[in-house]
């Protein structure tokens, strides 16, 4: 009964979303975070990672879509209170998300956490955090609206999401996730709601509805 209501939840929730990204509700809310100088102000800084990104994982599907799977690693990380890693090709509007770690989940599992009240900077989410991370990736001077046409994910760690995603393949007469291309489903159809409102779904959505002016009326 929990997870049906749980899942319940994330349709209602990815109905909202979706709403929100078409227009058909008076709710806008503009992100805060539109310039990259916004990382640093925020205790974040830029580490190189020497070690190869796997891409791999996502080379097929990649070449499925034309676009170009041979990269140079690039990635975020604070490693105070959680940490940021995107992979992105920014000339065919790719956006891949690698490993990620909100402040405040990271903050759940610190020890400083049994200590009370701890400072996070507003600049902790996934959606604003990726989105200046892949702004900085565009060579200067930046040109308006910004390209992003595919985003991918890589690793599903989160409880929330696997339990709808894990309802939904069941739904469907199977047990495993398939690799690139999977399953498909209509944004519009209960399956695409529930998606869009897990924990990884409604990220995407707050990037594409918080920054609207950048991006330019994204839809999903």
């Amino acid at each position: 009964m929990a997870k049906d209501q749980d899942y319940e939840a994330a349709v209602e929730k990815g109905t909202k979303l979706l709403q929100m990204l078409t227009k058909k509700t008076k709710t806008s809310i503009e992100s805060a975070f539109k310039h990259t100088k916004e990382l640093a102000q925020h205790g974040y800084y830029l580490e190189t990672n020497q070690t190869s990104f796997e891409i791999e994982c996502t080379a097929r599907a990649l070449r499925d879509l034309n676009v170009n799977h041979k990269m140079i690693y690039d990635g975020g990380e604070n490693t105070i209170r959680g940490y940021f890693s995107q992979v992105s090709n920014p000339s065919a509007g790719v956006l891949v998300a690698d490993t990620n770690l909100s402040p405040s989940h990271a903050a759940a599992f610190d020890d400083a956490g049994d200590k009370g009240y701890i400072d996070l900077p507003l600049l902790r989410h996934w959606s604003d955090v990726a989105f200046l991370q892949y702004l900085s990736s565009f060579h200067s001077p930046l040109v308006q609206p910004i390209s992003l046409n595919y985003i991918f994910r890589i690793q599903i760690q989160s409880s929330e999401t696997l339990l709808v995603l894990n309802k939904i393949i069941k739904m469907h007469g199977r047990s495993m996730y398939e690799l690139w291309p999977g399953i498909t489903f209509d944004i519009q159809s209960e399956e695409g709601k529930a998606i869009l409102g897990t924990p990884h779904g409604s990220g995407v959505a707050w990037m594409l509805i918080q920054h609207s002016k950048a991006l330019r009326e994204r839809t999903i």
